[in-house]
């Protein structure tokens, strides 16, 4: 589970994908993902299946661009985030914070203060996103990271 930071304030806009928009979706989500060792492309029926699971994909907007997709799931009370993806051209410039900073924002007008997220700690790119200044605490397990906002317990 991860901790929701304060006050960061959302600079970029999230906008639910519907039938009319999952083409660009998919496009945009399978161009940033391309090469990826741990990501495969999603075809609409991978989509569809996705969302019959409680996924709920957006595209990212800065303004009137598209600089990404977001995906996350509801489980119950918890929420998952699967992916966050930054087209290529836009790599580098801070743009996966943003959108991160963006959906903690989301969660936080939900009441929601706290999601979970999985990575294979040899994805040092997502690693840089879970830093100490966003979240309180950052755990190596085994090959897990977790992340919490529970203060380290007192040694006497």
């Amino acid at each position: 589970m991860i901790g929701l930071s304060d006050g960061q304030p959302a600079t970029l806009r999230l906008k639910a994908v519907h039938e009319r928009n999952q083409d660009t979706y998919l496009a945009l989500r399978n161009d940033a993902l391309k090469g990826s060792t741990h990501f495969f492309p999603h075809s609409v029926a991978d989509l569809e299946k996705l969302i019959r699971r409680k996924a709920v994909p957006y595209l990212v907007y800065d303004k009137q661009l598209i600089v990404g997709t977001l995906l996350f799931q509801k489980l119950g009370p918890n929420i998952r985030l699967l992916e966050i993806t930054c087209l290529p051209g836009l790599r580098r410039q801070g743009y996966g914070s943003r959108i991160l900073h963006t959906f903690q924002e989301k969660l936080r007008r939900s009441n929601i203060q706290t999601f979970e997220v999985f990575f294979l700690s040899t994805q040092q790119d997502v690693l840089r996103l879970y830093r100490p200044t966003m979240f309180c605490d950052i755990q190596l397990t085994s090959y897990w990271h977790t992340f919490s906002t529970d203060p380290p317990p007192l040694i006497v």
